[in-house]
């Protein structure tokens, strides 16, 4: 399902539903690795701070992309998982570290904050890009 093709109606199909994850998590997925390159340091707080806050706004709109499709029994409860308490930790993360106000005190918040930790222990993504291509 290329970008901008509309969601099927009924229930996706395995190979359908591993499509449009795909095309869901892209845009976040570049503004995540976007993020790792800027928290090695490489990039101004500010630049850090504006794409932390894209990244979040981001995964609210994935969330109801993911909520707008009907998803296969076999990955439904692990899709409704994540974005019932993983893509929230993470939003909820982004926007601390964000107000954090230095990257220093942002890895700090990273390191710390538990929805941070909720969001990078998530074993919920990799379990379901797995699920999906089988």
């Amino acid at each position: 399902m290329p970008a901008g093709s509309p969601v099927p109606t009924g229930q996706l199909t395995i190979k359908q539903a591993q499509l449009a994850y795909v095309r869901i998590v892209g845009p976040g997925n570049a503004l995540a690795n976007k993020l790792a390159v800027a928290s090695a340091g490489s990039t101004p707080f500010g630049g850090f701070r504006t794409d932390a806050l894209a990244y979040a706004r981001e995964l609210r709109a994935e969330i109801a992309e993911f909520r707008a499709i009907r998803w296969p029994a076999r990955v439904r409860t692990r899709i409704n998982a994540m974005v019932a308490a993983n893509f929230p930790a993470d939003v909820s993360c982004l926007q601390t570290m964000a107000a954090a106000g230095s990257m220093a005190a942002a890895q700090a918040v990273g390191g710390s904050n538990h929805d941070c930790m909720v969001a990078d222990n998530s074993t919920i993504p990799g379990t379901l890009q797995s699920m999906l291509s089988q």
